[in-house]
């Protein structure tokens, strides 16, 4: 059960990099996943004094900090990759598309469970 969590992340990543190389698809569900839900945990952890009344495991704090990290460094990665050539459009282009999925992310890392979010974060980027 300790290794659950870590497994799904890494079969996650390695599915990812293998399906969206190179696609902002995969930068934005990528970065949504690392750097969203990590930060998530760290504010929440330090931060957080107020419980989401759906999930009282997570906070307001930590929910809102995964949506603010998760949109700020997507913006960042998918301007660098659209300056590699990777795709065209910059993160100005998918403004309306990065709020959307940063916030389907957010909602739907408030209600996973702790083990499945790698996969429910993941999937619900990419499928927004």
């Amino acid at each position: 059960e300790l290794l659950r969590g870590p497994l799904l992340y890494g079969i996650v990543f390695v599915l990812s990099t293998y399906l969206y190389w190179k696609e902002p698809t995969g930068v934005v569900a990528l970065v949504t996943l690392c750097v969203g839900d990590g930060v998530a945990e760290l504010i929440g952890r330090r931060f957080g004094r107020h419980r989401l009344p759906w999930n009282r495991q997570k906070t307001w704090q930590g929910s809102v900090a995964f949506f603010v990290a998760s949109l700020a460094v997507c913006w960042f990665y998918i301007n660098l990759a659209h300056d590699w050539r990777w795709f065209e459009g910059g993160a100005k282009d998918r403004l309306a598309s990065l709020m959307v999925t940063t916030t389907v992310a957010t909602l739907v890392e408030s209600v996973s469970m702790n083990d499945y979010d790698n996969v429910t974060v993941f999937a619900s980027a990419v499928a927004a």
